[in-house]
């Protein structure tokens, strides 16, 4: 963390929920035209919880509904809760299949969800940091017609050629990308890769470097939420 993020993000006006998945919900307070809202759906990175990720979104707006799933799988022993979306690491090459079967588990949260709360199903964005990052992307690949748009902070794609000819799906859609030019957990050329190839695909990008390392800024967030804000108008 740098000196300009919390190291213990703010978590007050949510609360936890078992569902389909144990998630951490921020319900929207502002009213909407329509009466439902858009619902972003943030993904924690590996090692870490769904309290976690609110880090990310301190400057989204009231009127945006934010669900943080705790991911399927334990990462380790630590007290505090840590959990992965995939065994998996950047330079590693393993089956599909898990991918697969989680990207299955949060569609069933988005409907889970989407029935629960006054959501605008036509608004469902995913976003996520680091693994969470990876696999908001995968989600916008395997379940396209369940996600709008995706934020990328800090993130990747696995190496896998099944997943190549999946890039067309990310046609169309709108992707904010953030990485770090000091960050040596996650290199920034993976994020450089992803951007590049879907825009190749038909994908609109907006893509930022910041000059800091694997984590957050306060200008990252804020140009995130810009950019969220502007898409769901």
């Amino acid at each position: 963390m740098n000196d300009e993020v919390n190291s213990v993000p703010d978590i007050s006006g949510t609360e936890l929920i078992q569902g389909i998945m144990t998630y951490r919900l921020r319900s929207a307070t502002e009213n909407t035209s329509s009466g439902k809202h858009p619902l972003l759906i943030m993904l924690h990175g590996r090692g870490a919880n769904e309290g976690d990720i609110y880090e990310l979104v301190p400057f989204i707006r009231r009127n945006i509904i934010i669900a943080a799933p705790r991911a399927p799988e334990l990462f380790d022993n630590n007290p505090r809760g840590a959990y992965r979306w995939f065994a998996w690491t950047p330079n590693q090459e393993i089956g599909i299949e898990q991918f697969v079967n989680t990207a299955k588990k949060l569609a069933e949260l988005v409907t889970e969800l989407t029935f629960k709360y006054p959501v605008d199903s036509s608004k469902i964005y995913f976003g996520g940091m680091s693994q969470g990052a990876a696999m908001a992307c995968l989600m916008s690949l395997l379940k396209p017609t369940r996600v709008k748009g995706v934020i990328a902070h800090s993130g990747f794609l696995p190496y896998h050629p099944e997943l190549t000819k999946l890039y067309r799906n990310a046609k169309g859609k709108p992707y904010f990308f953030a990485h770090g030019t000091e960050d040596n957990v996650v290199s920034i050329e993976r994020s450089r890769h992803v951007a590049n190839a879907f825009s190749k695909a038909g994908a609109r990008i907006v893509y930022n470097e910041y000059p800091m390392a694997h984590t957050t800024s306060i200008e990252s967030r804020h140009d995130l939420a810009d950019w969220l804000h502007n898409e769901v108008k």
